[in-house]
């Protein structure tokens, strides 16, 4: 190769193309959305209240008394029927406490107490009525026989006992030995009557309420009375001839 060629191959320096400088990277300025920070204050408020609902929730827990198994009214309780659930706040309702669990067993349940149902203090009795010398009777009072509202399991009440038929004269069966009778001056027959009998003797029979049920016409009574009354009760209040009188508590 000649030298002619040999310079016509020589490249400059000056003539080389210098490499472009890489820009530096563009900072671009990060942008905070006040809708996720208001999300963000809002879920740590949430978080907060559920924290402190499930502290309070924890620390007010105790256990109580709850049915295991259906226990029917009359019936004995044994140690399978109950046991003991941790609940909170019950509402105001009164229930049997676990330290009172051993004392339910050969108790007798007041009426039916449903499996997994918390226990009430009243639920259970030591003997189930009627007592000594007692009988339970059902009657049912129509309406306007009875008082509306005022008759609750424990009202002591009496039965009036009311005349067959007072035109008839026949009132052996209102005054005689059914009860306790109240007595009155006996009047004598208006002018111009026709000899009807004028009622001056009530009989009144003592009772409580056990139970009340109300009827679309009337309601439905367990009562509590005398043994030797009872029948006589009953039999006053299938003929329709009884009024329930509620009687003062003081």
């Amino acid at each position: 190769m000649t030298v002619e060629e040999q310079a016509r191959q020589r490249v400059p320096v000056d003539s080389v193309d210098k490499a472009a400088p890489v820009p530096s990277a563009v900072r671009i300025r990060s942008r905070r959305n006040p809708r996720w920070i208001a999300l963000g204050v809002v879920a740590i408020c949430l978080g907060a209240i559920a924290s402190f609902f499930l502290y309070s929730q924890l620390s007010q827990s105790h256990q109580v008394v709850a049915m295991r198994q259906t226990v029917h009214r009359g019936t004995t309780i044994t140690a399978q029927d109950v046991g003991l659930v941790r609940v909170g706040d019950t509402g105001g309702i009164a229930t049997v406490p676990a330290s009172g669990l051993d004392d339910l067993v050969g108790k007798v349940a007041a009426f039916d107490l449903v499996q997994g149902s918390l226990l009430p203090v009243n639920a259970v009795t030591n003997s189930l009525p009627p007592g000594h010398g007692k009988a339970i009777i059902g009657i049912r009072a129509d309406t306007g026989r009875a008082p509306d509202g005022f008759l609750s399991p424990g009202s002591p009440v009496h039965l009036v006992v009311l005349p067959v038929d007072v035109g008839s004269g026949d009132v052996s069966a209102a005054t005689g030995d059914a009860g306790t009778s109240g007595s009155g001056e006996s009047g004598d027959t208006p002018p111009g009557s026709d000899g009807s009998t004028e009622i001056t003797t009530v009989a009144t029979i003592p009772a409580v309420v056990m139970s009340t049920s109300q009827l679309d016409d009337g309601i439905f009574l367990d009562l509590e009375l005398d043994s030797g009354l009872a029948a006589d009760a009953a039999s006053f209040a299938a003929q329709g001839r009884v009024v329930v009188v509620r009687d003062s508590e003081r």
